[in-house]
């Protein structure tokens, strides 16, 4: 497969969206005493409103179970009015408990706005409860919220480790295994196969204490980063495991999970048609899954599969699709991939304007969310964490060690640490100056289709049934070409409108529907075309900062950010790369 279809088929499932075992038992009042069940107050409504004190010991068995069977909107009509009731009663223990049942039940749904105002709520009542069992879910609902809303590891991965050292302090085993598994997806998701020592970890923490749920979560992780390191065989092999496991109901997006890790080893092993089974047999279950990440997940890695069989169009309805969720549920999480894969479809099938369109929005996305900046933010995160692991370590050996030794140990341990920064350093250098020359051929390659679509087809506009309109963008057309008007820095409607003898009103019609973009978009488009031809001229050696004057923009900044935004590279890049051609 291509490059693109290694990039679709290495991309995760996101992480699992709750802890769904720690609310059992028990959980700590705000003065850190334990409670029981039988000790709780609940508020029951009825025809007659909201009414208390009632006793119910089985409550919050009962809304466990329904977040271990994914019955998230029953959970969620059962705890609201228990929360505004709490709340009313300034009963802030209870108004923890419902808000913390809520925002995990509202998180899988998509519902981030709701998560993220039951947490916000609950905050300063959990401030009383640093280590207690709240404290933990709250710290995983942070987290997954950080990912999916803000594409933040740095402070996702902060989170999942807080919440595992709570887990460890009180003594919750099943929940410190989901969060090892957590801790290995961010792993996953940065395309690192170190992860591994995370999710091993969580896997014989599962059998050891025979929880079900964290041995299946650890084979989900395992057999992904398994996959993601083209070790294909091992993956199918933990991805049949856990199909096993996702026999009982409830765990319909582990089902789904399987069945896609199993296509995609197939598909990496070269089994094409075996794949081709299983992601059937997937999406026979799509439209079944409560869970928007696996739906997401699933037209991802199934329109991946499709377009490596030439499937474009059934692909391009595929993501389109997973894209309509991501906007919808404010899911960023596969966004970016989406709309690369968006753009590599309507190329295939010659959808030159969409393919623009989608490769625009992928730019637009990656610049906005300063991929740079939190790559820094992760990279300066995972040295501080694994140095601390590090220091766990030598501390427990401590009293068996000699001073000299362990002296050696930690010149060594700096070394790594220097050797690890240095090399990340110099790969991201590497990657960015790669992703500059892929970007700029795909560049050309779209422009030279464009070119060879316009020199065999007259150009199509909208203007059919106004010959008014249509001559006063043909006359636009000729100033634009012949008299090079878009040079002025100071063009404007009213300015072509003076020229050709009529209003303004008048000329941002013939525009828009004569050229489908706005008049800003327009006169950039021949500014950016000849800012590439003179940039790609290997005799013009123009200085940046007078080029754009040349070209009509009024300042440095608005050209640099139009023509990134155009081409995917800054202009001082774009002539680097393509006189290196």
């Amino acid at each position: 497969m291509g490059s693109f279809g290694k990039i679709l088929r290495l991309s995760v499932w996101t992480i699992v969206l709750t802890v769904v075992r720690c609310g059992c038992g028990y959980i700590h009042a705000a003065d850190g005493t334990a409670i029981s069940e039988a000790d709780r107050i609940v508020y029951v409504h009825d025809d007659a409103g909201i009414r208390l004190p009632e006793t119910d010991t089985t409550l919050f068995e009962r809304w466990d179970q329904a977040i271990r069977t994914q019955h998230f909107r029953e959970l969620i009509e059962q705890a609201r009015p228990v929360y505004t009731a709490a709340d009313s009663c300034k009963d802030e223990r209870l108004k923890a408990d419902a808000g913390i049942y809520l925002a995990q039940a509202h998180l899988p749904l998509g519902h981030y706005d709701s998560t993220k105002i039951y947490l916000q709520a609950i905050t300063p009542i959990l401030r009383q409860d640093e280590a207690g069992p709240r404290n933990l879910i709250y710290h995983n609902l942070r987290a997954v919220l950080a990912i999916q809303t803000g594409l933040d590891y740095a402070t996702a991965l902060d989170d999942f480790f807080r919440a595992r050292t709570i887990a460890h302090e009180i003594g919750h085993r099943s929940s410190e295994g989901l969060l090892l598994c957590n801790i290995a997806s961010i792993y996953l998701i940065r395309k690192d196969s170190a992860g591994l020592k995370y999710a091993r970890k969580a896997y014989n923490l599962g059998r050891q204490i025979n929880d079900t749920l964290v041995y299946a979560r650890a084979l989900q992780v395992m057999s992904q980063l398994h996959e993601m390191a083209g070790n294909y065989d091992k993956a199918l092999s933990l991805a049949r495991t856990l199909k096993q496991l996702s026999a009982n109901p409830g765990q319909q997006h582990n089902r789904i999970t399987s069945l896609i890790i199993m296509g995609n080893a197939l598909q990496g092993l070269g089994q094409q048609d075996s794949a081709a089974i299983y992601y059937t047999a997937a999406l026979q279950l799509a439209d079944t899954a409560n869970d928007t990440n696996v739906r997401i997940y699933f037209d991802l890695n199934y329109g991946n599969f499709l377009l490596s069989r030439n499937a474009a169009a059934s692909a391009r309805t595929l993501f389109e699709h997973g894209l309509s969720l991501s906007v919808r549920n404010n899911n960023l999480r596969y966004r970016e991939l989406l709309l690369l894969a968006l753009a590599e479809a309507s190329f295939r099938m010659n959808d030159t304007k969409g393919a623009l369109l989608r490769y625009r929005q992928y730019h637009s996305f990656a610049d906005s969310m300063a991929r740079l900046q939190r790559e820094h933010s992760f990279y300066r995160l995972l040295m501080r964490n694994e140095q601390l692991e590090h220091e766990r370590a030598i501390q427990t050996k401590e009293l068996r060690l000699v001073k000299a030794r362990h002296q050696i140990s930690v010149i060594v341990g700096l070394l790594v640490i220097a050797m690890l920064i240095a090399a990340g350093i110099y790969a991201r250098y590497v990657h960015r100056n790669q992703m500059y020359r892929r970007l700029v051929e795909k560049y050309q390659q779209l422009t030279d289709l464009r070119r060879q679509t316009l020199q065999t087809a007259p150009r199509e506009t909208s203007v059919t049934d106004d010959s008014k309109t249509k001559k006063l963008y043909e006359a636009i057309e000729e100033l634009m070409q012949t008299r090079r008007i878009w040079r002025q820095n100071d063009l404007s409607l009213e300015a072509i409108a003076g020229l050709l003898e009529t209003n303004k009103f008048e000329v941002s019609r013939a525009i828009n529907r004569g050229a489908n973009m706005t008049f800003y978009n327009y006169v950039n488009s021949y500014r950016i075309r000849e800012a590439v031809a003179l940039l790609s001229n290997q005799e013009n050696n123009m200085p940046i900062k007078a080029l754009y004057q040349h070209l009509g923009f009024n300042s440095l900044s608005v050209f640099y950010n139009s023509f990134t935004q155009e081409t995917g590279v800054p202009p001082s890049k774009f002539r680097k790369v393509i006189r290196n051609q």
